[in-house]
């Protein structure tokens, strides 16, 4: 008798949840399927098809996310007998951030991201709108509970778009089952930091609606990171070189405390990575030369202490130490990277 299993659809998801979102006893990975839902509407708005998003506490388990980007594909797929929507959800590694004409610069890796959320939610339901068509599909735990329908209800706020709502299933979550308000407004909050010109909607559970839309960027996520009075007015640098976009923020104060945000495709790296050391690496070489003292030593955490910096690259096919994109491993941009940052901090000093 065979011991080998054979996990059919997104079995694996449920099966391994830890692996794809990270932990789901303390709450984080709870937040993660969110911000998996509300990446998608972020990439749309990065290759210029969507300028809002709009999201809703619907209930304390139940949350959606609807944008006015060109809508998932509801096209008929004959080679897989399914509607690309259908693929897009339920098919792993299939979706369309493979397709670099589509997605240049995609937070996603491998087409897993969305497909998570549907195999970790009791209830999912996908509706898509393409001018004067409505087209809605659902889910249960990964297994579709209705076949992708077509009406005529449109939503006042889009002509075109894409809305998902979920439940996140209580038998994988079992500790934590209900969102905090406080850390969905914390990412909507650093992603409109991070894109300007994009505008978020958050309507709470209560029916409170928060508008974000930072016109300065940067300049106001690193005065929000450190609201004391600095040493020095913040250094903003924003260059695109070699298909990379670097886009930086530095603000001295007078604490002894460094702190930092990473940031790649707009998905945060809390363990930092390839862009964190480049920072480093190219703080020190160009600001050293300033502070050579014969009777003091100077090293690289001197440099940075009282640091406060942002670094939020884009790049074309990002590639992390996990699906949780906690730490940016793409060694290969380290030269192209610590030559645009370096070129640009001694240009500014």
């Amino acid at each position: 008798m065979s011991e080998i299993i054979k996990l059919e659809g997104l079995e694996a998801i449920r099966l391994r949840s830890g692996m794809y979102v990270g932990d789901v006893q303390d709450g984080s990975a709870l937040h993660h399927l969110f911000y998996e839902v509300f990446s998608n509407s972020l990439d749309e708005f990065l290759e210029k098809h969507c300028t809002t998003i709009w999201v809703k506490l619907e209930a304390p388990n139940k949350i959606s996310v609807l944008d006015n980007g060109r809508g998932i594909s509801v096209a008929f797929n004959k080679k897989e007998n399914k509607y690309d929507l259908e693929l897009a959800l339920d098919s792993v590694h299939a979706g369309g951030k493979f397709n670099k004409n589509l997605y240049a610069r995609s937070s996603g890796l491998n087409g897993v991201g969305i497909k998570a959320v549907n195999a970790l939610s009791i209830d999912l339901v996908v509706d898509v709108y393409k001018k004067d068509k409505h087209y809605s599909v659902k889910y249960s735990q990964g297994k579709q509970t209705q076949k992708v329908t077509e009406d005529n209800y449109l939503d006042f706020r889009v002509i075109t778009g894409t809305k998902l709502t979920f439940v996140p299933d209580i038998e994988i979550f079992k500790n934590i089952t209900t969102f905090d308000s406080k850390t969905i407004v914390e990412i909507i909050k650093q992603t409109a930091y991070l894109n300007k010109g994009l505008k978020v909607f958050f309507e709470d559970i209560n029916g409170t609606i928060q508008e974000f839309f930072y016109e300065n960027g940067l300049l106001n996520f690193i005065n929000d990171l450190d609201n004391l009075p600095g040493l020095a007015k913040p250094i903003i640098l924003e260059k695109e070189q070699n298909n990379i976009q670097v886009n930086l923020a530095l603000k001295w104060g007078n604490t002894f405390q460094e702190q930092y945000k990473c940031y790649t495709n707009n998905s945060f790296q809390s363990d930092g990575g390839t862009h964190l050391t480049c920072i480093r690496t190219s703080l020190t070489k160009v600001l050293l030369p300033y502070m050579k003292d014969e009777k003091v030593e100077v090293i690289s955490d001197d440099i940075r202490e009282g640091l406060t910096y942002i670094i939020s690259i884009y790049i074309a096919d990002p590639r992390f130490s996990s699906q949780t994109k906690s730490k940016l491993v793409n060694s290969e941009i380290s030269p192209d990277l610590n030559s645009i940052i370096q070129e640009n901090l001694k240009n500014y000093f």
